[in-house]
């Protein structure tokens, strides 16, 4: 079988991975030099499904994967899987559930990033992918969408994590 005809066989690594707490890989759980992915369907079209891994996992599963996975950059925004949104009663595991979100279908929530970010203008090809982006230079440091748990609570993201 050819990766393309294999992708739909595979599993999403979001779903089987065992680790969804922020800021540690999924597979082994360590916390230094993590790398970001956002899964992506079998037609290879982006995912809100996001996959955190150290380096040397990364290096293991994410190539021989028939699925396309695209590194981020650490300071891209990810809902649920920032580190803002590790206290979050909106955070399910590595996603957000929050209803003022637009993915989710409200209005979207303001983002706050340290240093703030610019407007810039990208020329491609063919000119219909050209347009204006949000360069972030900085991570995400305040969500209006957050509303931080109480320890202890049915909403503590400890006690939530599928």
């Amino acid at each position: 079988m050819t990766r393309q005809s294999n992708k739909a066989a595979w599993p999403k690594l979001s779903e089987t991975l065992p680790g969804k707490t922020p800021g540690e890989c999924q597979r082994c759980a360590a916390a230094a030099a993590l790398t970001y992915w956002q899964e992506h369907d079998e037609q290879d079209q982006p995912l809100r499904a996001f996959v955190v891994l150290c380096q040397p996992c990364a290096d293991k599963i994410i190539e021989p994967h028939p699925r396309l996975y695209r590194e981020l950059p650490a300071v891209q925004p990810m809902p649920g899987v920032m580190p803002i949104c590790l206290d979050c009663v909106h955070r399910t595991g590595l996603s957000c559930t929050c209803p003022a979100a637009m993915f989710n279908g409200g209005p979207r929530p303001g983002l706050t990033f340290e240093p703030p970010g610019q407007m810039i203008h990208v020329c491609r090809a063919p000119r219909s992918k050209s347009g204006w982006i949000y360069c972030a230079p900085g991570p995400v440091t305040a969500c209006s969408g957050k509303v931080p748990f109480s320890p202890g609570s049915p909403s503590d993201p400890e006690r939530r994590n599928p």
